[in-house]
């Protein structure tokens, strides 16, 4: 049967998790541009090299990946098991000279890592491990009985790889060089070697956008207030414009951020924000309309992976206020 590297993969996802967990991130799913990520499988046994057909192929899927602050936007990267499935087409096809033939059929695997530096770049260089989540491999021999082993829980030899993350507003681009070599050992025929699938996966992800919740009442000027958002939620960027429409004219009024989502009457208005309030600076609805420039360094500690919720508390016969926005933090 294949050698069996799972409890390896294990340790290295308890290293992720003691590593990471200390801190904030953003667990992020990116998705895997099937279009461009090529990628082809060779093997080597004891009888001889595998000759493949076919050797090139596209896999499909999702990748699961960590990020945290600290960078240009992100300074450390982690690729976690949890939310990854390289998909590989459903059979792949190979033969040892005329002695035997091999077929790897719905195999799936997800790429794990220990945390990692990201530099201003974007670049970095991580110690990828792949574990099956599925598939089998059938080996059948010029003479005698075909054997299907089941690939499902077992890990390829730790490799390096020198990758490049790149983000543009809100959306992280990955390019992931890949190789994953898996060795085996055919019970039956005793055959061993290895086969090793090598490619570059070409990803993307999108930051979690804000958004909406809680309710308005109806102001003087017979709407309700409401909350929005521009720029990104990128903490490295640090551009998030809040904004308030639909106000009276000319009145003060401050945005506000805790950690807690409530609701319940206050002034003319409800309350849609609690626990650990931080107000902002006071401004003036002009012409009844607010675009306020947020500075992520007036609340300490924020890190990717926070969540916090505003709202825009303004005068207007005694006072009222806007619906609430939720922004999710990214690095």
């Amino acid at each position: 049967m294949l050698t069996q590297f799972a409890r390896g993969a294990s340790a290295l996802a308890l290293g992720i998790a003691l590593s990471a967990g200390a801190t904030a991130q953003q667990s992020s799913t990116f998705d895997i541009d099937v279009n461009n990520s090529n990628f082809t499988w060779s093997g080597t046994t004891s009888l001889g090299a595998i000759t493949t057909n076919p050797s090139a192929f596209q896999i499909d899927g999702t990748l699961g990946m960590d990020l945290w602050t600290g960078g240009n936007p992100v300074g450390t990267g982690a690729f976690t098991n949890s939310g990854s499935a390289f998909l590989v087409p459903n059979t792949l096809n190979g033969s040892v000279s005329f002695l035997a033939t091999l077929s790897l059929t719905n195999l799936t695997f997800s790429v794990g890592s220990s945390p990692f530096a990201v530099d201003p770049n974007g670049d970095f260089t991580a110690t990828i491990v792949g574990t099956a989540q599925s598939g089998t491999m059938t080996v059948t021999p010029l003479i005698g009985t075909p054997t299907v082993q089941d690939l499902t829980g077992f890990a390829s030899l730790p490799s390096a790889a020198s990758g490049t993350l790149v983000t543009v507003g809100m959306q992280h681009t990955l390019f992931l060089p890949v190789t994953a070599t898996f060795p085996f050992a055919d019970p039956n025929t005793g055959i061993t070697g290895s086969v090793t699938l090598t490619g570059t996966a070409v990803a993307t992800a999108t930051n979690p956008a804000p958004s909406t919740y809680c309710v308005a009442n109806p102001n003087t000027t017979g709407f309700p207030g409401q909350i929005g958002w521009s720029g990104t939620t990128s903490l490295a960027q640090n551009d998030l414009v809040l904004t308030a429409s639909n106000l009276p004219l000319n009145k003060n009024g401050v945005f506000y951020l805790g950690t807690s989502q409530v609701q319940f009457p206050f002034s003319n208005g409800f309350r849609c924000v609690d626990l650990n309030v931080v107000r902002l600076g006071v401004t003036n609805t002009g012409a009844g309309s607010v675009n306020f420039a947020f500075d992520n360094g007036v609340v300490p500690g924020l890190e990717a992976g926070d969540t916090r919720h505003f709202q825009f508390w303004h005068r207007d016969a005694g006072s009222n206020l806007t619906n609430a926005l939720t922004v999710p933090f990214a690095p």
